[in-house]
């Protein structure tokens, strides 16, 4: 029995793995719902926009709040063909990326932060909405977020007519 070559890292080995798991669980790989539900973990915490879909797919994915792989296991192909805007086309590329995705494997530096769709100030902007006005004004002042030089704590305070030790940050 001649000797098989098995992957050397564990990104090769762990993409395998998930080849075989969908291969095993996913009864249509048309079907990009299918393929979300059978994903394993490190593709079902991907974002949607480090998938390289379409414009098309991103937009439609926005507005109904699907925002990572795994929220479309909560799907069925018939749901998405009901969307507004996503037809045959859209459900075809995005198997394609899905499949893509499956075949490069697991990233070992996380690929949400260097996608086009979503950086790192996006996703601090984001994080600061649970905030106060105030509050976000301080951290984006202080991390110069938004194109403005960083202010010091001193500047800020100055600003908010308050010690730089009440800032909080």
């Amino acid at each position: 029995m001649p000797a098989r070559h098995l992957p050397q890292s564990s990104s090769a080995i762990r993409r395998a793995a998930a080849v075989v798991r969908c291969d095993e669980l996913c009864q249509d790989r048309a079907d990009p719902c299918a393929l979300a539900a059978a994903a394993p973990p490190w593709l079902g915490a991907r974002s949607i926009p480090s998938l390289d879909v379409t414009v098309r797919i991103s937009n439609v994915f926005k507005i109904i709040g699907i925002k990572k792989v795994e929220d479309l296991s909560a799907l069925s192909l018939d749901d998405l063909l009901k969307t507004q805007n996503f037809g045959r086309k859209s459900v075809r590329d995005l198997a394609q990326a899905l499949e893509n995705a499956l075949q490069r494997g697991p990233s070992d530096n996380n690929a949400d932060l260097k996608s086009p769709g979503l950086n790192f100030i996006e996703s601090v902007e984001e994080g600061l909405k649970a905030y106060s006005d105030r509050d976000r004004d301080v951290v984006r002042r202080r991390m110069g977020l938004g194109g403005a030089a960083a202010e010091t704590l001193q500047e800020i305070g100055d600003r908010y007519d308050v010690s730089r030790e009440r800032k909080g940050v």
